[in-house]
């Protein structure tokens, strides 16, 4: 009966003995509790009711400045003046130097204001010629500064300029800020052609240019068989611009009328007189086969009208002739008659005046 016992006692206590194995082998387990566990947060403390949030701040723009309206006028009695240049009279009638746009410009006016200086002229061209229209006011002005320093001017507003009428221009200039009226000059000058006078924008201005006239009324006789013909040369024209009104039909440019470089225009006006004439169908008179003679070297005619270019007996002719000659000529002859006979040709001696 002990010995029986004991063994169930030695049984039960090798039974616990393992049971507290297990559980030390599941207590070296990493995480022994195996319910997870929430992992606390921090939370904000919560603000201070005394305390009062400060307002961002809003970005502000600083505006541009406004440009200043700069505007000055030539002084008193400077205006109108006047430049002659391809045949027209150029009347300077406004003049200012602003800050506006030029082709806004409107004396009295507020315009639209740029950064820029500009000078803005106004001119009002007189086309006297009866004969001769331009399909462009186009030309080249360049304003001189005080400084010496030559600006090409924009032609902001041109039109065309038919014969016997007037038209407007308007051309401007970029100049540096504080730009006066003193010292500053124009002048129209294209590439190639001979500039105009120069016109001052302050003090006196020059007498305008004009070609010189010279009443000639020199009679010659051209030798025709059978021909009694008469060319009466009645004036003589010489200047820097287009003498006649003539030539350029369908219209004419500054740079056509403006004669080159060292060149002047020399415009004769003559009177052709067929008293007798022995011939049959009429005769030419002669305009066609006129040449000008500078220093024994022919010169062809750029320009030639003949109101009746083939003529009968008592019948006249009216005649208009332009040449380009070499600037300081003072002397010439005019040949007319057939080219290839000689003896049929007559010569008349021409003066012209000094060139300026």
């Amino acid at each position: 009966m002990f010995v029986l016992r004991g063994r169930w006692f030695a049984g039960l206590v090798s039974a616990l003995v393992v049971v507290a194995l297990l559980g030390a082998a599941c207590g070296d387990s990493d995480d022994p509790d195996p319910t997870p566990t929430a992992t606390p947060t921090e939370v904000d403390a919560a603000p201070d009711p005394t305390e009062t949030a400060e307002p961002t701040p809003e970005a502000t723009e600083t505006p541009e400045p406004t440009p200043t309206v700069e505007t000055v006028f030539p002084a008193d009695g400077v205006l109108p003046r006047s430049v002659a240049y391809g045949g027209p009279v150029w009347e300077l009638t406004d003049a200012v130097v602003t800050s506006q746009r030029p082709a806004d410009y409107v004396a009295g006016e507020d315009g639209r204001v740029v950064e820029q200086s500009y000078v803005i002229l106004d001119f009002e061209l007189r086309n006297d010629s009866t004969g001769i229209g331009f399909p462009s006011t186009q030309a080249r002005v360049q304003l001189t500064l005080a400084d010496g320093s030559v600006i090409d001017g924009d032609d902001v507003r041109t039109t065309n300029l038919p014969p016997a009428s007037s038209s407007e221009a308007r051309y401007a200039f970029e100049v540096p800020h504080g730009t006066t009226f003193e010292g500053l000059s124009i002048v129209i000058a294209d590439p190639g052609r001979e500039p105009s006078v120069e016109l001052p924008l302050s003090g006196d201005a020059p007498p305008v240019e004009a070609p010189q006239v010279t009443e000639l009324g020199e009679a010659a006789v051209v030798p025709l068989p059978g021909i009694e013909m008469t060319w009466t040369l009645e004036e003589q024209h010489f200047g820097r611009d287009w003498p006649l009104p003539f030539g350029f039909r369908g219209g004419a440019l500054f740079v056509g009328t403006r004669s080159e470089v060292d060149e002047r225009w020399l415009g004769l006006t003559v009177e052709v007189l067929v008293e007798g004439c022995d011939c049959r169908g009429g005769t030419l008179d002669q305009a066609a086969t006129v040449r000008l003679f500078v220093d024994d070297a022919p010169i062809s005619p750029e320009a030639r009208d003949s109101s009746r270019e083939l003529m009968n007996a008592q019948t006249t002719s009216d005649v208009m002739l332009v040449f380009a000659v070499p600037a300081g000529t003072l002397e010439a002859e005019l040949q007319i008659g057939p080219l290839d006979e000689p003896d049929q040709q007559v010569r008349v001696p021409l003066v012209l005046p000094p060139t300026e």
